[in-house]
């Protein structure tokens, strides 16, 4: 009886030992993605958030040096996808995650437009007008 017995587990073991483990089932999705300019060329260092309001859920990441980002384990859901550099104007995305389906999402980043601020100030003090050519507080004489 006993070697009934050790056959069956030496038997049980060489099944367990030569099986493959089992696969988890996931829910999750993935988002990868590059980011470039307009120009197609990467960008890399960029930080790249995913958020959903909806879930209070807010990942962040940057790109790699080939301007490469990935999200792993993300839920179903909609998503913000919000991609900003310094140099470039930030973009924000909608994507919507489905049940184990992964997803690419390049980000296309703009040119960040130059903002200026110029203040003209006439000798003593005196405003200019930007909207017309006459000056605050002063009159013209004609002769």
């Amino acid at each position: 009886m006993s070697r009934k017995i050790r056959c069956m587990a030496g038997c049980m073991l060489a099944v367990l030992c030569n099986s493959q483990p089992a696969r988890t089932q996931t829910f999750a999705g993935t988002i990868t993605g590059r980011v470039l300019d307009s120009q197609q060329a990467v960008i890399p260092n960029t930080s790249v958030t995913l958020r959903s309001s909806e879930m209070a859920l807010e990942r962040r990441t940057f790109s790699n040096a080939q301007g490469e980002y990935t999200f792993e384990l993300v839920p179903p859901g909609r998503f913000e996808l919000l991609a900003e550099h310094a140099e470039f104007a930030p973009t924000v995305l909608k994507v919507e995650v489905v049940v184990a389906t992964p997803l690419r999402v390049d980000v296309i980043l703009r040119v960040r437009p130059i903002q200026q601020e110029l203040k003209v100030v006439g000798e003593g003090g005196i405003a200019v007008q930007t909207e017309n050519a006459s000056l605050a507080g002063s009159s013209l004489r004609t002769r």
